[in-house]
């Protein structure tokens, strides 16, 4: 996920929320940045985009 400039830290955490409810599974949402070097690789190939 890419935050614009008006973005809350909470806006993360409310999409994830939101899409888990409408989708019916668990979805992980973050930045790039948040993740750790040693799994950033992994997880950016398995992402689906929106």
């Amino acid at each position: 996920m890419e935050l614009d400039s008006e973005a809350t830290p909470l806006d993360p955490l409310g999409l994830g929320v939101e899409l888990s409810d409408v989708l019916g599974v668990k979805v992980d949402v973050g930045t790039a940045d948040s993740l750790r070097p040693g799994v950033r690789e992994e997880v950016l190939a398995e992402a689906v985009l929106l």
